[in-house]
């Protein structure tokens, strides 16, 4: 990972010819999932302008992987964006595994704070196609948390 302080969560964007390529990384598999969300978010806008106004529930975002289940995280977070326009960039999640007659899977909750996009206040920076599952990565490299994904632009 670089000169990247291991012990922070933070994200960035990686060289891509024409998409954004994005790590995040984090402590925790949940601060990882958070600082993936600032990092999409971050393509779109500059979140230094973003302040915490509203709380969101986070409905239960299931999937039987992890790749998956940020993938669908991901896509929460651009598609509340791109429909309500809200910036949701911090706030406090749980990944467990939970099971039924079906199998285990992983279930992620939780709540995002932020606003929403103002013109007058917010840059728009560069729209957000989709999330895709191309170079989507979610590994652990001692005791922190990577993820890489890339977005459609």
């Amino acid at each position: 990972m670089g000169a990247v302080n291991l012990k922070a969560t933070g994200h960035k964007q990686l060289a891509h010819m024409s998409d954004a390529w994005i790590e995040a990384w984090g402590p925790s598999l949940e601060a990882a999932f958070l600082a993936s969300a600032a990092g999409l978010l971050s393509v779109i806008t500059d979140l230094r302008r973003v302040k915490r106004r509203i709380t969101v529930n986070v409905p239960a975002l299931k999937d039987i992987d992890l790749e998956g289940l940020l993938y669908s995280w991901l896509e929460y977070v651009l598609i509340r964006f791109e429909t309500e326009r809200l910036i949701l960039p911090k706030g406090s999640i749980t990944i467990r595994t939970s099971g039924g007659g079906n199998g285990n899977y992983l279930m992620l909750t939780g709540r995002l704070e932020g606003e929403a996009f103002d013109p007058g206040r917010h840059l728009l920076r560069r729209e957000v196609k989709a999330v895709t599952y191309h170079q989507m990565e979610v590994s652990r490299i001692n005791d922190i948390y990577r993820i890489r994904f890339l977005l459609d632009l």
